[in-house]
């Protein structure tokens, strides 16, 4: 058995097992080390890359949600020039609609306005007939 050698391999008691058993080739140590500083900067990179998983999730996740966003105000700007559209074509159309009931008003009128003339063309000329053959009688 090596004593002096297992003294050597104390340091590595925690990370050895073979220290455990008193072996006599200290350099165990150096591959205990080696594997748990391996372990370490693989355990570091792990992080590493899943942090920037993380990251790249959450940028796209908000990046979806910003493009939902966008999409829903132009599908609400679309809405609204929609309405708009509608009711500027409600307006126009009631504009149609009083501008020919004026001009039937108007039509109208001018219709009553002729036959009033047409009457009173009429009541003229039976007036001046009556005139003409009371005349004709006294004479």
């Amino acid at each position: 058995y090596c004593y002096y050698y297992c003294y050597c391999c104390c340091y590595c008691y925690y990370y050895c097992c073979c220290c455990y058993y008193c072996c006599c080739y200290c350099c165990c140590c150096y591959c205990c080390y080696a594997t748990a500083a391996t372990a370490t900067a693989t355990a570091a990179a792990t992080a590493a890359t899943t942090a920037t998983t993380t990251t790249t999730a959450t940028a796209t996740t908000t990046a979806t949600a910003t493009a939902a966003t966008a999409t829903t105000t132009a599908a609400a700007t679309t809405t609204a020039a929609a309405t708009a559209a509608a009711a500027t074509a409600a307006a126009t159309t009631a504009a149609a609609a009083a501008a020919a009931a004026t001009a039937a008003a108007a039509a109208a009128a001018a219709a009553a306005t002729t036959a009033a003339a047409t009457a009173a063309a009429a009541a003229a000329a039976a007036a001046t007939a009556t005139a003409t053959a009371t005349a004709t009688a006294t004479a």
